[in-house]
């Protein structure tokens, strides 16, 4: 994490996403804090992730296509962690300089880099390349690698 995005990421940031998505602070445990702060909740009733991410590092409409192409790919039969309203009925809440959106949590264990190494991380790229083929009449995909992070960005665009 930036540590001057770090810097400016509070308890009070915390207590509003948690206060916005009907959660008691002290029930949110993070998770992670690599590209952006996510949290998960040891409440039952309320399992979910709550992801914070700083203006700097993604745009309004950059996260609104993602939320979009998760929403279609729900719709399509593809099992993903759905996008969860606020209580202000909002998929993407704004405040301070930052976006925070929830999702419901998933099945299965957190991500791990040992994934990559796995024998099965080559299917998983069968199965992506697989999913974005099946949906290229609808989505246009650009695949292109991003020197600065060293990673591969893949961008949905509606077509």
């Amino acid at each position: 994490m930036n540590p001057s995005i770090e810097a400016l990421f509070t308890d009070k940031i915390v207590a509003e996403a948690a206060k916005r998505y009907g959660f008691i602070p002290d029930e949110l445990i993070l998770l992670g804090k690599n590209q952006n702060f996510t949290y998960g909740s040891n409440n039952e009733a309320q399992n979910f992730v709550i992801r914070i991410i700083h203006e700097s590092h993604r745009t309004l409409e950059l996260i609104q296509g993602e939320l979009e192409w998760i929403q279609y790919l729900a719709n399509n039969g593809v099992p993903v962690s759905f996008p969860v309203e606020s209580s202000n009925g909002e998929l993407i809440e704004k405040m301070n300089g930052f976006f925070v959106v929830a999702f419901q949590k998933g099945l299965g264990a957190p991500w791990s880099m040992k994934y990559l190494k796995m024998r099965n991380s080559k299917n998983w790229g069968h199965l992506l390349e697989e999913c974005t083929h099946s949906l290229k009449n609808t989505f246009l995909v650009q695949w292109r690698l991003n020197d600065t992070i060293g990673r591969i960005i893949v961008i949905f665009e509606n077509s």
